[in-house]
C-alpha cells in the first residue's frame, strides 16, 4: 500500500514536470528534480515500512512469552527484511538462543563444590550456611562476582528482581548474559550491587554496606581471556579482582593451604 501510494505520487510529479516543456537545459533540470524527489520519497517510504515491520514483530502473539509476560521487541528496524530470509542458525550457545538467559548452576570455593547434588548452587544448604556465617572465602568470591563487571544496577517499578538484602528492588543492565547471571546470583546470595557509577560502587552484604572506589577496569579481550577491575576500600586498600577462562586464572591463583588447584581443576 505504501509503495503504491508513493508510485502514484512520483508518477504525477514526473508528468507535471515534463508537461512544462522548455529547452534542453530546462529538461535536464526537470530530470534532476525528478531524481532527487523520487530518491528522497523512496528512502522515507522504506524507513516507514521497516518501522511497520518492527511493530508487527512486537505485536506477534506467537512470540509473546507467557512465562514472563513479556512481548517480543524489535531493537533494530534495519534488518527486518533479512530476518525472514534466515533458514539455518549455527551456534554453540544453545541455552542463550532458546531462552535468552544464563543461570548460575555451580561454583567451587575452598575445595568445596556447591550445587553438585541438585544442580543449583543458590539452593545448596552448605553455601547458604557459609554466606550467613560470613565465611571469608565466600565473601571474597561473591565480591568478585558483584564488582568485577560492567553491570549497572537500576531501580525500577516493574519487572523487578527482588533484593533480599536491603528490602529494595533492583534490576541489572549488562552487556552480556554471563555478567548479568553472575551479578544476579551474587545478589541472591546477599552480595547485592546496590549502586554504581564510573567512580564508585556500593555493595550490601548481610545488612552491612561497603563502598569501593573504582580505579580502573580492564575489559575482557581474546588475548587476555580475562577481565580485571582495580578497586579500593577503606579496610583493604587497593585490590585487583579478576575473572575469566580457567587456563588464564588458575596459574595466577595462590597455591596456599586454603586452595587446592588440582581439585579445582577437576571440579571445573
Amino acid at each position: 500500500m505504501c509503495a503504491s501510494h508513493w508510485r502514484c505520487e512520483a508518477t504525477a510529479t514526473a508528468m507535471l514536470l515534463l508537461s512544462r516543456g522548455g529547452s534542453s537545459v530546462g529538461d535536464e533540470k526537470g530530470s534532476g528534480n525528478i531524481n532527487v524527489s523520487t530518491n528522497g520519497r523512496a528512502k522515507v517510504t522504506l524507513d516507514l515500512a521497516k518501522g511497520v515491520y518492527a511493530k508487527f514483530i512486537d505485536w506477534d502473539e506467537q512470540m509473546f512469552d507467557r512465562e514472563t509476560c513479556m512481548p517480543a521487541h524489535s531493537a533494530n528496524t534495519a534488518i527486518s527484511e533479512d530476518l525472514g530470509q534466515v533458514e539455518y542458525i549455527l551456534s554453540d550457545r544453545t541455552g542463550t538462543l532458546t531462552e535468552n538467559r544464563m543461570i548460575f548452576r555451580r561454583c567451587c570455593m575452598s575445595d568445596t563444590l556447591y550445587g553438585e547434588n541438585n544442580g543449583d548452587a543458590l539452593k545448596d544448604a552448605r553455601l547458604l550456611d557459609a554466606v550467613s556465617c560470613n565465611d571469608p572465602d565466600i565473601v571474597k568470591f561473591l565480591t568478585v562476582m558483584a564488582l568485577c563487571s560492567t553491570v549497572v544496577p537500576i531501580k525500577r517499578e516493574l519487572f523487578l528482581i527482588p533484593n533480599f538484602s536491603n528490602g529494595g528492588t533492583i534490576t541489572y543492565q549488562a552487556q552480556s548474559q554471563d555478567e548479568e547471571a553472575l551479578v544476579t546470583a551474587a545478589s541472591k546470595l546477599n552480595m547485592v550491587l546496590v549502586s554504581k557509577d564510573s567512580n564508585t560502587a556500593e555493595i550490601s552484604f548481610n545488612g552491612c554496606k561497603f563502598y569501593y572506589d573504582l580505579l580502573d577496569i580492564l575489559e575482557f579481550t581474546s588475548d587476555r581471556k580475562r577481565m580485571s577491575a582495580v578497586v579500593k576500600d577503606v579496610q583493604s586498600g587497593k585490590i585487583l579482582l579478576s575473572k575469566g577462562a580457567d587456563e588464564t586464572i588458575l596459574p595466577r591463583c595462590h597455591q596456599g593451604t586454603w586452595y587446592n588447584r588440582e581439585n579445582c581443576i577437576v571440579f571445573m
